[in-house]
């Protein structure tokens, strides 16, 4: 009797199978780690969060007590001409990294000297090339208007001023609005990261998508 010797390797119908087999285990596996980045770069914008109100933070300490302004008047710059001035100019000794203004979630960062440069005819004075984050112009004010009035039409504030220290917020995810106003952004499917005056960075749940944000303090509590 002759027995027929079976050939090496996989036959087409069995290569094809092992092909469809590694297609159903990609298109279950791929959205997995697609989601593990996700989340890493979600937990890196909240470690940058609390760095910025961190910086802020310190600049109030060594400041008796005073926040920084968003905006100054702008300044001389080396070369010549000048660039405007903003709150991170301040903090900028605080800051570890200049790259703790920039969100990996967020893929439409303010670029800083384009802004200014369109809505003051000046650029930007500070290291930070893009921002992602908002802080709240109740608490951190824009000394010099948008518009370039020169004029400041309110001061510095204290820590001691703000209402409802504890539920103010200072600084959030947002996407920059050049009309003051800024919209309350929700980086992780569920949460929107923000920072208060007197803890650090958290996260936030929002039953809607987008929340205006006008800097106005929460109500207290045991109001009636």
């Amino acid at each position: 009797m002759t027995m027929t010797k079976r050939p090496n390797g996989f036959t087409l119908i069995e290569l094809l199978v092992v092909i469809a087999i590694i297609a159903i285990l990609a298109a279950i596996l791929f959205p997995v780690f697609a989601q593990a980045r996700e989340k890493a770069r979600q937990t890196q914008c909240m470690n940058k969060l609390r760095q910025s109100a961190t910086a802020v933070l310190m600049y109030v300490q060594d400041a008796d007590d005073f926040f920084p302004m968003a905006i100054y008047a702008p300044a001389p710059r080396p070369g010549g001409g000048n660039c405007v001035m903003t709150v991170f100019d301040a903090i900028q000794p605080y800051m570890k990294n200049v790259e703790i203004t920039r969100c990996p979630s967020d893929p439409k960062a303010l670029y800083m000297n384009a802004a200014f440069q369109t809505l003051m005819g000046y650029p930007s004075c500070t290291l930070p090339e893009t921002i992602s984050y908002m802080y709240n112009y109740d608490v951190i004010r824009a000394g010099r208007t948008l518009l370039g009035s020169g004029s400041i039409s309110r001061g510095t504030v204290a820590l001691a001023e703000v209402p409802l220290v504890a539920e103010t917020t200072m600084i959030f995810d947002a996407d920059i609005a050049l009309s003051g106003s800024c919209t309350l952004m929700r980086r992780q499917p569920n949460d929107s990261s923000i920072s208060f005056p007197t803890r650090f960075a958290r996260a936030t749940t929002s039953s809607c998508r987008r929340t205006s944000w006008t800097g106005t303090p929460k109500p207290s509590r045991d109001a009636n």
